[in-house]
């Protein structure tokens, strides 16, 4: 297996939690290595995305722009990558929410981000 490069390989479109992803540093200096179990898991592994927001950066709540909505119905979870955030939000989760959110449109869902931003503890989606 060691002597096969990426071409020689089936193409896997969804890799289990035990699957290894392999890759290497923008720069190429060095191979890297983990599950997707890894990745996955809360506070697992420290993906670090370019251009990301700072700590000390604030996203003015009259300004939120929602530019993914994604529904996870296995989870009964809806969740949206909001603009400006390095990862995606929950906007309803649980069964009462999930279906009371069943019918969400582009104003309910932006209403929703709102109000989950001006929460105390925003929940990450992952």
């Amino acid at each position: 297996m060691s002597t096969k490069n990426f071409t020689q390989f089936d193409l896997e479109t969804t890799p289990l939690t035990g699957d290894y992803l392999v890759g290497y540093k923008a720069d190429g200096s060095t191979e890297f290595r983990t599950t997707v179990d890894a990745i996955l898991a809360e506070g697992g592994y420290n993906v670090v995305e370019s251009n990301s927001i700072q700590p000390a950066q604030t996203i003015s709540l009259s300004a939120v722009q929602v530019e993914a909505v994604r529904d996870l119905f296995t989870e009964q979870k809806i969740i949206a990558r909001i603009k400006g955030l390095p990862k995606g939000i929950v906007l309803w989760s649980g069964s009462t929410e999930y279906a009371a959110a069943s019918a969400w449109t582009n104003d309910s869902a932006l209403a929703r981000a709102t109000e989950v931003l001006s929460l105390s503890s925003i929940p990450w989606a992952f």
